[in-house]
């Protein structure tokens, strides 16, 4: 399993430098992350996600690949993910935020695990192609949309989809509410989003 990551300007290559890749080092995690041209805004820059990771899977076949964004750090070890990764029985593995029963799941792609597999591929094109039917709703909204919607249920059979706990999508404060005790495996800061709705110089960054 190999951690890839990207980033679209030099604030958040630094982020990866001094956060990320220390602690994927730190953890014994073989990772590869690179720049891509930055597209303007965060939202923007969400785009770039599919592409990349179509591009990685090609790259590190038959390695599994774990998509991490760079505004984040490992925090414990990942040797369980690793042996499911190696086990062959997943596809993918994407973490659902509920926060409680009055909402419904929201899908996170802050942190994915995607094997080279054909549905997998299937998959990210039909991602890709609803990221340009539906330029303005959040690429994670359109994956669970890809994932659910009735039209999309021909993958069904196809790819093996493990649910990751919270903990390897982890946000403060908003999740520590609902999982007091809870010990992230990968805590994800969120600067690049934060900054975006600000209308801030940090939302041209992912």
């Amino acid at each position: 399993m190999i951690a890839v990551g990207y980033y679209t300007n030099e604030k958040y290559r630094l982020f990866a430098k001094e956060l990320l890749i220390p602690s994927l080092d730190k953890h014994g995690i073989t990772h590869d992350i690179v720049p891509e041209e930055d597209a303007g805004d965060w939202h923007k820059n969400t785009r770039l996600k599919v592409p990349f990771l179509m591009e990685m899977l090609k790259a590190k076949a038959p390695e599994p690949i774990l998509y991490i964004d760079v505004d984040a750090e490992v925090k414990r070890d990942l040797t369980e993910l690793s042996f499911q990764a190696h086990s062959g029985h997943t596809d993918l593995g994407v973490v659902y935020w509920q926060a409680n029963h009055t909402i419904l799941p929201e899908l996170l792609t802050g942190t994915m695990f995607l094997r080279h597999t054909p549905a997998v591929i299937k998959l990210l094109e039909g991602w890709h192609n609803l990221n340009v039917i539906q330029p303005d709703v959040l690429e994670q909204k359109n994956l669970q949309d890809i994932l659910e919607v009735p039209e999309h249920r021909e993958l069904k059979g196809e790819i093996t989809i493990t649910r990751l706990e919270p903990e390897y999508c982890w946000i403060e404060p908003a999740m520590r509410h609902f999982r007091p005790d809870a010990k992230p495996f990968i805590n994800h800061c969120q600067l690049s989003r934060h900054m975006w709705k600000k209308g801030g110089q940090g939302g041209k960054a992912k």
